[in-house]
């Protein structure tokens, strides 16, 4: 482990500007969390007290709970949300696979950082049709999440970090 983060010690710690792609994808999550929050707020007063908690691959609810605990998946996407911008702005403590060095370190930063900030982009919009998804089910206007939800988000998911992996051992 010593290993590791002496190699990490040697990094270049760069002040590198957001590209448009970064640009994007940041007003892209920030977009999603403003909306998840006024879509709850809106909801909340005609929201019944029993809503669903859980869907299960077929994207139809299979438990039930409290209205309150529609509360839990914007406070989890705040976090992530939260997290991962702080996280961003420190790509040379980032595990990656290959030895960053400094002819190779700015490139690898900026594919880094456009990764995270596509994911967060993605994450937060899945909460964000989560919520939609249960507030709809709850007030009796769906029956589930549709069937497409987990394969569409798992592609996302993968293929972003699928497409980051391809790019940064090209910029290798």
């Amino acid at each position: 482990m010593a290993g590791a983060s002496w190699r990490r010690e040697q990094r270049p710690v760069l002040d590198l500007p957001r590209g448009p792609s970064e640009i994007v994808a940041e007003l892209l999550a920030l977009a999603g969390v403003i909306g998840t929050l006024v879509v709850l707020r809106r909801a909340w007063p005609d929201l019944p007290d029993r809503v669903p908690t859980h869907f299960g691959p077929t994207g139809e609810p299979d438990a039930w709970g409290r209205k309150a605990s529609l509360l839990f998946p914007p406070i989890v996407m705040m976090v992530l949300y939260t997290g991962l911008t702080i996280l961003s702005r420190y790509p040379h403590i980032f595990n990656y696979p290959w030895r960053i060095t400094a002819e190779n370190a700015a490139r690898q930063y900026r594919l880094a950082r456009a990764m995270l900030s596509w994911l967060k982009a993605e994450l937060v919009w899945l909460f964000a049709y989560l919520v939609w998804g249960v507030v709809r089910v709850a007030q009796g206007q769906a029956a589930g999440l549709g069937v497409a939800f987990l394969p569409v988000a798992l592609l996302a998911s993968f293929g972003t970090l699928g497409g980051y992996l391809w790019a940064a051992a090209r910029a290798r």
